[in-house]
């Protein structure tokens, strides 16, 4: 059974309310590029995967929740973000259930 992408709805429900151009700056991708996924304007390509691996990172998700919405047993009790000489990292506390 083929998989639906479905990374715009994602993307609308987590980005509601974010800056585009700031996340796509803090990811490392463009903002059209963004925006347009985040329009659902086009889908990632295979070329496209290494970014949407980095906003799945940046957003403390997986890329099957990323692309297919399908969600996994854990729960994000604890978020930081910081930066360090230019790059951008995020560790998150997890509680697997």
């Amino acid at each position: 059974m083929d998989k639906k992408i479905v990374l715009s709805d994602v993307l609308q429900r987590e980005l509601e309310g974010k800056v585009l151009s700031r996340i796509a700056k803090d990811v490392g991708i463009s903002v059209a590029l963004l925006h347009d996924w985040h329009s659902s304007a086009r889908k990632p390509s295979a070329k496209n995967i290494p970014q949407v691996k980095k906003l799945a990172e940046y957003l403390g998700l997986s890329l099957d929740e990323i692309l297919f919405d399908e969600k996994t047993n854990k729960k994000i009790i604890c978020s930081t973000t910081f930066s360090d000489e230019g790059k951008t990292y995020r560790i998150n506390i997890e509680r697997l259930e």
